[in-house]
C-alpha cells in the first residue's frame, strides 16, 4: 500500500536495490545489468537514466549489444556516441591505452541505415573519423622521432 501512495518511482528503488545486492556479491559481473535491461526493453519501458550510466560504466560494449539486439538503435547510436568522444579523450600519446566495441559499433552503423537515424550516425562517424585521426596523428609523431 505504501508504493501505491508513493506511486511508479518506488518502484525503481526496489529493482535499484536488487541491483545493488547483485553487484555487492559479483562487482566484475555485467549479466545482473543485462538482466535489468532487457527487463525493460523487452516491455517497451525506456531504460532509467541510473541503469544507462551503470551499464555504460560497466560493460560498454554489452550494453551496446543488448540495445541492438532489442531494435534500440537510436539509443544505442547516443551511447556509442558517447563512448567515441570519451575515449578520445583519453588519447594523449602513442602509449594511451583506449578501447571501442568496434564490432557493436559497426552494427549499429549498419542497423542505423536500415532505421534512417541520419543525424546520429552521421555524428557517429564524425566522431569516428576524429578518434581514428587523432591516433594516427600520434603514431606518425612517433615514427618520426625514432
Amino acid at each position: 500500500r505504501r508504493a501505491e501512495k508513493r506511486g511508479p518511482r518506488n518502484h525503481w528503488g526496489v529493482v535499484r536495490g536488487l541491483l545493488a545486492a547483485a553487484r555487492r556479491l559479483w562487482s566484475n559481473d555485467s549479466r545482473p545489468l543485462r538482466a535489468i535491461a532487457r527487463a525493460f526493453l523487452s516491455h517497451n519501458v525506456p531504460i532509467p537514466c541510473w541503469l544507462d550510466a551503470e551499464y555504460t560504466e560497466c560493460d560498454v560494449g554489452g550494453y551496446l549489444r543488448c540495445l541492438i539486439e532489442y531494435g534500440a538503435v537510436a539509443q544505442g547510436l547516443k551511447i556509442a556516441l558517447n563512448c567515441v568522444e570519451e575515449e578520445t579523450r583519453k588519447i594523449k600519446s602513442v602509449d594511451s591505452r583506449v578501447w571501442l566495441p568496434v564490432t557493436a559499433i559497426n552494427d549499429l552503423l549498419t542497423l542505423g541505415v536500415k532505421c534512417k537515424e541520419v543525424a546520429l550516425m552521421s555524428a557517429l562517424n564524425e566522431k569516428l573519423r576524429a578518434h581514428f585521426t587523432r591516433i594516427e596523428s600520434f603514431e606518425k609523431v612517433a615514427r618520426l622521432s625514432q
